[in-house]
């Protein structure tokens, strides 16, 4: 959201990256990052959701005790972070109703 409305200011006014940067309140760093893709996401992402559709009470955190006893070097955010953006998320469990006596 800043950095468009870092480009904006610099098309409209025509100042430089510099200044507009300055006048937004923002790090030029900010502006200038590039964030580097992991490559290997895709893979982890389609191997979470096997788990979690093979096994469907693992929550997250199962999940990743799958992942590194398979030898993924996948931290549990990143875990998290990828089993959330699947969509998924543990089912809650029914209640057993309990039956009465009279």
């Amino acid at each position: 959201m800043r950095r468009k409305l870092i480009g904006y200011v610099i098309e409209k006014s025509g100042y430089s990256q510099r200044r507009a940067c300055r006048l937004v309140r923002v790090n030029r760093s900010t502006l200038r990052y590039l964030r580097r893709e992991q490559p290997f996401n895709d893979a982890l992402r389609m191997r979470i959701r096997e788990i979690a559709l093979k096994r469907i009470h693992y929550g997250f955190r199962r999940v990743h005790a799958v992942l590194r006893r398979e030898g993924w070097a996948a931290g549990i955010d990143r875990v998290k972070r990828l089993y959330r953006l699947e969509g998924l998320k543990l089912r809650p469990k029914q209640r057993k109703r309990r039956r009465s006596d009279v």
